[in-house]
């Protein structure tokens, strides 16, 4: 069975904090370093012509003692969130089959701002010989957010009622797209969980909402991709039936990129994801809702496109800009068929998309909003509910801001 690794945080992390395990060599290590390096250096992997060396007999690779480094940093200090950055090492004594090995490593600095640790390591053998000394770089990135769970909904949800109603949110595997389609499942709707690389995240909400005696099921499909989403729309037709209401959620990232550094296709990739994607999937649900008589189109953009956005932003903001744009136009062609369209507009919203910005610039942010803290997903999720519930019948082309009052409208 494999260990657990641990999960410091960069906060948890002291100067001095040491941690260490043994590991030891023997000649199928070896050969299993040689097969996967591709070094086959006789020294090596050949005992007849180790022996008329002065090291006597086969030498285990520098590099296979030293990765041990990498079990250090990824398992015990400071774990899962680990990420190497450089290392330098020195090679004291020759390691051999048989040597038990200690690696042991001690943090030298910290840098609570970037997230960079330095660990200084000794690899010692069986006899106490130091036989690497180095240092090694590491970033502690944040550890990824967990989503809200059904049991945690219970506790925070207004009470509407979705039951009979079939939902299709993209986006859905994690952050704001998964709130939402538990938020609706515990409601009583019927969700279809669209994913486009993580299936195993999609797998786990559709998992958590299934076990609470919902209905769910995970469909893969590029939104920016027409022939993809038509045949999710087909599954889930032939799952549900019917498709009543349809949230727009995916997005590429919302990696920061000076406009300097920024190419067209940078930005089109943003507008495929955002607007295409929304065009092929509203296009797709339309012929459903129509002949259903009603249906409930909420498109989710960004608090930034009503007040100034960070630096770095251009494309991000303006592929959400053109999903405003979007939605406002559909709202009047088919509000007399009685078709809503809305836009909700989260601020900075605590999610793994927002994983790259470090610490202290959320903190920043946070203390920027009258509220005093970073939206949720679940904040989010509970104006999408609202904006596509039966209360907002007579809202269109309307778009609800969800950003703790850092924008007032």
């Amino acid at each position: 069975m494999n260990k657990a690794a641990k999960k410091y945080t960069i906060g948890e992390i002291t100067v001095g904090q040491k941690a260490s395990f043994k590991a030891g060599i023997t000649e199928k290590t070896i050969s299993h370093f040689a097969e996967l390096t591709g070094d086959h250096s006789p020294i090596h992997v050949n005992e007849e012509f180790a022996r008329k060396t002065r090291f006597r007999s086969r030498v285990a690779h520098g590099l296979l003692a030293y990765s041990y480094v990498s079990t250090l940093v990824g398992m015990y200090l400071p774990g899962e969130n680990a990420l190497i950055l450089d290392h330098s090492a020195k090679y004291l004594k020759p390691v051999k089959a048989g040597d038990i090995l200690m690696i042991t490593g001690n943090v030298r600095s910290k840098n609570d701002i970037s997230g960079k640790i330095d660990i200084v390591i000794a690899i010692t053998n069986q006899k106490n010989e130091t036989v690497i000394t180095g240092t090694v770089g590491v970033l502690v990135n944040p550890p990824a957010k967990r989503g809200v769970t059904m049991k945690e909904l219970k506790k925070k949800a207004v009470n509407l009622d979705f039951k009979g109603k079939v939902v299709l949110v993209t986006g859905a595997s994690r952050g704001i797209g998964e709130a939402t389609a538990k938020l609706f499942a515990h409601h009583g709707a019927d969700v279809i969980v669209n994913y486009r690389l993580g299936k195993k995240d999609a797998d786990r909400v559709v998992k958590d909402i299934v076990s609470s005696k919902k209905r769910a099921v995970a469909l893969k499909a590029d939104v920016s991709d027409k022939d993809e989403v038509s045949k999710m729309i087909s599954k889930a037709l032939k799952e549900f039936g019917k498709i009543d209401i349809l949230v727009n959620n995916a997005m590429s990232d919302a990696i920061p990129v000076e406009f300097e550094k920024l190419e067209w296709e940078d930005i089109q990739k943003d507008i495929d994801v955002a607007v295409k994607g929304a065009f092929n999937c509203t296009k797709a649900v339309l012929p459903v809702m129509e002949k259903n008589g009603y249906g409930k189109v909420v498109n989710i953009t960004t608090v930034y496109t009503n007040s100034a956005p960070p630096a770095g932003f251009t494309k991000y903001v303006t592929a959400k800009t053109a999903l405003l744009g979007l939605t406002r136009s559909l709202a009047v062609e088919y509000a007399s068929k009685n078709i809503f369209f809305n836009v909700v507009s989260p601020g900075f919203t605590d999610t793994d998309l927002g994983a790259h910005i470090p610490e202290w610039f959320k903190k920043k942010m946070a203390m920027d909003v009258p509220l005093k803290r970073n939206a949720e997903p679940i904040d989010t999720a509970n104006v999408v509910l609202l904006m596509a519930s039966s209360y907002t019948d007579y809202v269109v082309g309307s778009q609800m801001l969800v950003c703790g009052g850092s924008v007032m409208a």
